[in-house]
């Protein structure tokens, strides 16, 4: 079961540098499978970002409930 924490970061694009250094101090975190950080700027050109964060909210919850079932 992973015990990594999924972090998305949902922030104004005026605020885009505080949100580069809050990734840097989390940034330690991510070698060590702490957490796992995203945000709408890696999502792919062209592709619709409300539909993308919906769609990884599903998968997190997906993977969520098969890792209760093999508890």
């Amino acid at each position: 079961m992973s015990n990594t924490v999924k972090v998305f970061f949902s922030y104004s694009h005026k605020d885009e540098a505080l949100r580069d250094e809050l990734a840097t101090h989390l940034s330690m975190m991510k070698p060590q499978g702490v957490i796992e950080a995203w945000h709408v700027r890696e999502i792919s050109a062209g592709r619709e970002w409300a539909n993308a964060i919906d769609e990884q909210n599903r998968l997190d919850q997906q993977l969520d409930e098969i890792e209760q079932k093999l508890v």
